[in-house]
């Protein structure tokens, strides 16, 4: 089944509160588009992070790619932040520990494609 992700809204798509689940920290809202079930497959979703909110630091089985849909978002890394602007696409290669976050003070969408496979809480 193929849906379309319409932003600000997705017709069919719900969001999805995230708020209490261990990958994120504070507000934050997702819609499923995709989700790979099976190597080779890809779980596409867009994410919304209220000012201020973030995942926890974590790492993937498989590269992610990110794509910044609206507002700034910054991109933690072991070694330092990467700051990002709508229109920024971003890959985080498989295995490497990172976060990302809202970095203004205005909400940031992001679009992610991760590959199958497990993501690992750096807690």
């Amino acid at each position: 089944m193929n849906h379309v992700l319409r932003f600000p809204q997705s017709p069919g798509l719900r969001p999805i509160d995230c708020g209490a689940q261990p990958m994120f920290d504070g507000d934050v809202r997702t819609r499923v588009a995709r989700s790979a079930g099976a190597p080779g497959e890809q779980t596409v979703m867009a994410t919304e992070f209220a000012a201020g909110s973030s995942t926890v630091w974590h790492s993937h089985d498989t590269d992610q790619t990110l794509v910044v849909t609206a507002g700034s978002a910054r991109l933690d890394y072991a070694d330092g932040p990467i700051e990002l602007q709508a229109g920024d696409v971003v890959t985080v290669p498989a295995g490497v520990p990172h976060r990302h976050l809202s970095s203004g003070d205005q909400p940031m969408t992001h679009l992610s494609v991760t590959g199958y496979g497990r993501n690992h809480l750096q807690l």
